[in-house]
């Protein structure tokens, strides 16, 4: 199958509004929910990883690029590799902690935001002062109609910088 992306950018998911783009985070969880149960991180979750494989068909998510993803013994694993794309990774990566697979799902509440928004949520002049707002969830408020109070609620469940309080792959679905 010839996969696309751009089905899926920055602009949100092409004719889907809020819906589409829920759809689309609830694929990329539930992909992520799999991956996850199998104790893989993939750690470079982002829109330009996210291809359709049939335009508008949102059962049709696939994920490219694993060349970052790691096994780990458990799925509370610990990894400790600083590694992922600037603007996605997860601030106890930018701290240098060690991690589990649930940095992926800080991930997604990156591209549900941009979906949704239609820009990223911490952006600055210098990568230096973009991680400053990552480790503090310092997001750009996005306009009050852009985004409905329960897809925001969302968004910052998943956006949570407490790596003991992450929401799992498996509940997001569910809240959604």
């Amino acid at each position: 199958c010839r996969a696309r992306r751009a089905a899926v950018s920055r602009r949100g998911v092409r004719g889907g509004g809020e819906w589409g783009a829920s759809r689309a985070v609830l694929e990329l969880v539930s992909t992520r929910s799999h991956v996850h149960e199998r104790c893989i991180a993939h750690r470079d979750l982002k829109l330009e990883n996210l291809l359709l494989a049939e335009r508008s068909r949102f059962d049709t998510l696939k994920v490219a690029d694993f060349g970052l993803a790691r096994r780990t013994k458990t799925s509370r694993g610990k990894l400790s590799a600083q590694c992922g794309s600037p603007a996605y990774v997860a601030p106890e990566i930018i701290l240098g902690k060690h991690y589990t697979p649930a940095v992926d799902m800080w991930a997604c509440g990156v591209i549900m935001y941009a979906l949704l928004a239609g820009e990223l949520p911490f952006t600055s002049e210098s990568e230096r002062e973009m991680y400053q707002k990552i480790i503090r969830v310092d997001a750009r408020e996005p306009q009050p109609r852009e985004i409905s109070p329960p897809a925001l609620d969302l968004i910052f469940k998943l956006l949570e910088s407490d790596p003991l309080r992450h929401l799992p792959a498996g509940a997001s679905p569910a809240h959604a």
